[in-house]
């Protein structure tokens, strides 16, 4: 049975109802400049979490990787401390990421970066305003925000202006109903078919045997004046799998862990946490993008590119760098850990077809 898309579902279902400007029912709020948070009061211990922009992993928070903040700071301003349920957009540097609040059981407040908003007038269901948000319709409306201005922001006035559907919310419970589950088994049809296909292959092999390991230092490459495009941790958008951002630096000015020279097409792999599953395949354009050393950088072989994603992404695969990853704090797997990764490899012959069907499951699983 063929599956609708999210995206086409919710247009089917939405495309005549009224629309309601954001800012007309739902109160959005962030830190406000006067208060002067600075980064020397980030605390890498405490009992208030600070939520920011690069904490954001897919639309969720990584509370594992928020630093925190005093108990002043958290009291300072009760319209951003956060509860279960809330949701997040982020309006300056990688601007409209957006994430729902889940699995807090710590106080927790806002950097000035990301806005809080909350439906005051009972339009909306939470989660299907989050659902809206996720769209590509936003997506562009962020992008249209960027235009002539030289620091990516998302402005609170324009931001009010955002059309959002508002049907009754007994058809925006039927469209969560479907997405939710639409969530759930996105990867199902894929897995049960890689299997059976991965079922047939004889040849046994690990990673490395389909990567090029020569990935050259950044400082072999370019003089210290030398521009590169910086890829770290928060440039990984974990539910896509794309590098979505990257930050410009200066070689001499860049962080000491932009090591790695990259190229379009590498398959990035968070070195640290592996059960977040942080993984992207770089579609930066460009001879000048760097990675963080936190990443092991898979460059694969001609025809291998999907194949290597799927292995990566699979269970089996998170759970034995799990099992590989040291310390306590910050478990870590080093890059030999994920190149000694026992495959098996299909015939030559079959590369294109498995190839082509991996392609084409990566591009049902997102709303477009």
């Amino acid at each position: 049975m063929t599956r609708v898309n999210t995206q086409s579902r919710f247009i089917e279902m939405f495309q005549d109802a009224p629309k309601t400007k954001l800012g007309d029912f739902c109160e959005l709020k962030a830190r406000i400049g006067w208060q002067g948070l600075k980064h020397e009061e980030f605390l890498d211990n405490g009992d208030y979490y600070l939520v920011t922009g690069v904490d954001f992993t897919g639309t969720s928070i990584d509370w594992s990787r928020c630093h925190f903040v005093t108990k002043e700071r958290y009291d300072q301003d009760p319209y951003i401390q956060l509860h279960n349920g809330d949701i997040l957009v982020t309006k300056d540097g990688t601007i409209g990421k957006v994430a729902i609040v889940s699995g807090l059981e710590t106080p927790a407040t806002l950097n000035s970066g990301v806005f809080v908003l909350r439906d005051k007038k009972g339009l909306t269901l939470n989660s299907f305003l989050f659902y809206c948000l996720l769209s590509k319709e936003f997506e562009r409306f962020v992008e249209d925000c960027k235009t002539g201005s030289t620091i990516a922001h998302l402005n609170q006035k324009a931001f009010v202006n955002y059309l959002i559907p508002t049907p009754e919310l007994k058809a925006q419970e039927q469209f969560v109903s479907f997405a939710t589950q639409a969530d759930k088994s996105k990867f199902s049809d894929f897995k049960s078919r890689f299997i059976e296909m991965s079922s047939s292959w004889h040849k046994q092999g690990v990673i490395r045997d389909l990567v090029d390991d020569k990935i050259t230092r950044a400082s072999k490459r370019f003089t210290p004046s030398d521009i590169i495009q910086y890829i770290d941790i928060s440039s990984v958008d974990s539910e896509s799998n794309h590098v979505t951002s990257t930050t410009e630096y200066k070689l001499s000015d860049a962080p000491s862990r932009a090591q790695q020279c990259t190229e379009y097409g590498d398959i990035l792999i968070s070195t640290v946490r592996p059960n977040l599953k942080n993984i992207a395949i770089n579609q930066i354009v460009g001879d000048n993008t760097v990675a963080s050393s936190g990443f092991c950088v898979l460059r694969p072989r001609t025809g291998y590119q999907g194949l290597l994603l799927a292995y990566v992404l699979s269970e089996p695969f998170t759970e034995k760098m799990v099992a590989e990853a040291k310390g306590s704090n910050y478990p870590a797997i080093h890059d030999s850990d994920v190149l000694s990764y026992p495959i098996t490899i299909p015939e030559d012959g079959d590369l294109e077809n498995i190839d082509g069907f991996i392609r084409q499951s990566d591009k049902s699983k997102y709303l477009n």
